[in-house]
């Protein structure tokens, strides 16, 4: 009998299983419109988009979503009329397969509450299914028993190819048993770089021996044999398909007499399944990741307690040997730690589908031509920062293409290629990934955000506004409005929302503009926020614990470092003036005995630094950070709070929100009442 927790798990692996076909089928759209641009659409991309599809209607049937598994059947017989050049992969017949696509994700979504596809959409994929090119009247010299085993698809871009003017060629290859299939399907990838693979065939010659299998390939391109040769091996042979010119077709198979149908099993290349991994909750590791930090609480007090054993004469060798013990323990959780924030990484690639829609659609919309680039798209994020990741991506593609590259009668007056260019890159630093999205457009207009500015109260009427003073206006909370927006024609528009969403993750943003050249926004995050090294300070009797990625360096309090400059205090170090506070007073705690803290924490705040006074460092730890309880959940400068074990918690720090808003803070009762020891 089914329950209802069974109902909930089939739901939750539906929606899991059909995400993945549909990020599957959004990057072979995505790779057949770059090659419909390059000119040259491979016939694999649009095989691999008619499995997925094949494979979601099944899906759809299988979990009883009707509405899906229609919408899909259709998509389906769409992508077999360009399979099957009924109808060309132009314009229109990529805008209705990206709009199937949105509308496929949209229903997966919705759930038990998806609606039908609109009529027009469905009327739309039925056009062309009329259409079919004319047989090609040449006769080939292929056996006659490759003929008899050629499917309708592979007959059909035969015709093709000969239609098209390639030259045809039989490929014989013996591959070994143990890694026929591995080599088999490299063999064919290299191939089809440069041409197409129509078939592939077992074939059996006397003297064989057990351990291999030999395989005719029929292949055809442009090239001569000698450039085809360089993609074999050694042992292969290579053999010239003549074509002629009688009025006869070529014989043709009826479906009976196909080995196999025209279905997505056709495509002896399709990716195999992948038998080596595993869907887990993200719950579930959340869950392992509270052990682990558990587990290396428990390990500080093991540290505490060999240590105060080798401090005895009686204990001392037990003393070492338990320190011995806990760093093995040390070892073993590390060990674990990487391997559990490995499972929660997805690669960047995951989001990139999306923005190419979003840029292709609005680019459409707005009468430009723009293509996303993308670098380093394998690069890894936690789960859960991918998902918040995505919203203020988008909002940063909206305000590139609405306000950044110009139109192309704009960019060819400019002396710019008329196709506008939109990059995402991703690159990792350290513990940090950074993202950035460059354009290539007007750049920042320096003359209309001063003139916002100032009619904004912002700025005085006199004032200059260099690039220096524009980065930081363009990010103010209502700098720009509906009203302001033609105004402003480079950026500006709702970056504050950006702002905050990236520091709510514990990342930071910048602006780097040229005007005429165009404008790259940078993103850095940390990969996880999940688990943190961090270090753990003391200040009013308060442990509070600052990611390690934020501090530049820390150093000894000295009364003579510190002055006042315009009224406030400044900290000299190196010839350098930084910011100085304490951090009683950031966080408005009691200045009880007005006691010199002991050390400086000098942490990395945007592009500046910013100095702040503590009680004791007590050292560096991999904490696990949790919410807040509710008297603190908002406040700036406090992100999350961590166990420090023996009953003791500290509070983690938002350093740019503590910058940004220092005196924001109401009090001190929260922080006693939610953290004290």
């Amino acid at each position: 009998m089914t329950g209802p927790g069974d109902t909930k798990a089939d739901g939750g692996e539906f929606v899991s299983e059909a995400e993945d076909l549909l990020e599957e089928l959004g990057r072979e759209l995505q790779g057949l419109e770059k090659e419909r641009r390059q000119g040259r659409v491979r016939p694999q991309g649009i095989n691999a988009a008619f499995r997925h599809v094949h494979s979601l209607k099944g899906l759809s049937g299988l979990f009883g979503h009707e509405h899906l598994g229609q919408l899909a059947h259709i998509l389906e017989d769409f992508l077999d009329g360009l399979r099957m050049g009924r109808h060309p992969l132009d314009e229109s017949a990529l805008d209705v397969l990206f709009e199937s696509h949105e509308r496929m994700e949209s229903m997966v979504a919705s759930g038990d509450e998806a609606q039908a596809a609109p009529l027009d959409l469905i009327n739309r994929l039925a056009v062309g299914e009329e259409k079919k090119a004319p047989p090609d009247g040449r006769r080939t010299s292929l056996p006659e028993d490759i003929l008899r085993s050629l499917t309708r698809y592979e007959e059909h871009r035969l015709h093709a190819s000969i239609r098209a003017g390639h030259e045809l060629w039989l490929v014989s290859v013996t591959l070994p048993l143990k890694s026929f299939d591995e080599d088999l399907r490299r063999l064919a990838s290299e191939l089809n770089e440069c041409g197409e693979v129509i078939s592939t065939l077992p074939c059996y010659e006397a003297g064989d021996a057990e351990a291999r299998l030999s395989f005719r390939l029929l292949y055809a391109c442009g090239f001569d044999a000698g450039d085809i040769k360089e993609f074999l091996p050694e042992d292969a042979s290579l053999e010239a398909i003549a074509i002629h010119d009688p009025q006869d077709e070529v014989t043709s198979v009826s479906d009976e007499e196909s080995l196999a149908g025209s279905g997505p099993e056709d495509d002896v290349f399709a990716e195999p399944l992948d038998r080596a991994s595993v869907r887990v909750p993200l719950e579930r590791l959340d869950r392992i990741m509270d052990v682990v930090g558990e587990l290396l609480l428990f390990r500080h007090r093991m540290d505490g307690v060999s240590r105060e054993l080798m401090e005895g004469e009686e204990t001392r060798s037990l003393g070492h040997e338990l320190h011995r013990a806990s760093g093995e323990l040390d070892k073993k959780l590390q060990d674990l730690q990487r391997s559990v924030i490995g499972a929660r990484m997805v690669p960047v690639s995951r989001i990139v589908g999306r923005l190419a829609r979003l840029v292709r659609k609005m680019a459409r919309t707005s009468g430009k031509d723009i293509l996303l680039e993308t670098e380093g798209s394998g690069t890894e994020l936690d789960k859960m920062m991918i998902d918040h990741l995505q919203s203020p991506l988008i909002h940063l593609v909206r305000n590139a293409i609405h306000h950044g590259i110009e139109s192309p009668l704009e960019r060819k007056q400019a002396g710019k290629a008329p196709t506008g260019r939109l990059l995402l890159k991703a690159v990792q630093r350290g513990n940090e990934v950074v993202l950035s999205l460059s354009d290539d457009g007007r750049g920042l207009d320096l003359e209309a955000v001063r003139q916002t500015a100032v009619a904004r109260g912002m700025l005085e009427e006199n004032a200059e506004c260099d690039l220096e003073v524009a980065r930081q206006l363009v990010f103010q909370p209502g700098f720009s409005s509906v009203k302001e927006v033609g105004d402003v024609s480079g950026r500006g528009v709702g970056l504050d929302v950006v702002k905050s969403e990236l520091q709510n993750l514990g990342g930071e943003v910048h602006l780097f503009s040229e005007p005429g050249a165009g404008t790259t926004v940078e993103i850095s995050l940390p990969i996880t926020l999940a688990i943190m090294p961090c270090m753990v300070v003391r200040s009013g009797g308060l442990d509070f614990a600052i990611p390690v990625s934020g501090i530049s360096e820390t150093l000894r309090y000295l009364q003579e470092r510190v002055e006042t400059v315009a009224q406030r205090p400044v900290l000299r170090l190196r010839g350098e003036t930084l910011p100085y506070a304490d951090l009683r007073e950031l966080l408005h705690m009691p200045m009880v005995n007005h006691d010199e803290p002991g050390f400086v924490v000098v942490a990395r705040v945007g592009a500046g630094r910013l100095a702040m006074g503590v009680d004791e460092l007590l050292g560096q730890h991999e904490v696990v950070i949790k919410p807040v309880g509710s008297l603190l959940d908002g406040l700036p400068g406090i992100s999350g709070a961590t166990e420090m074990g023996g009953g003791r918690a500290a509070l983690v720090l938002d350093l740019p929100s503590l910058a940004a808003a220092p005196t924001s803070l109401s009090g001190s009762t929260a922080l006693e009442t939610e953290a004290s020891p």
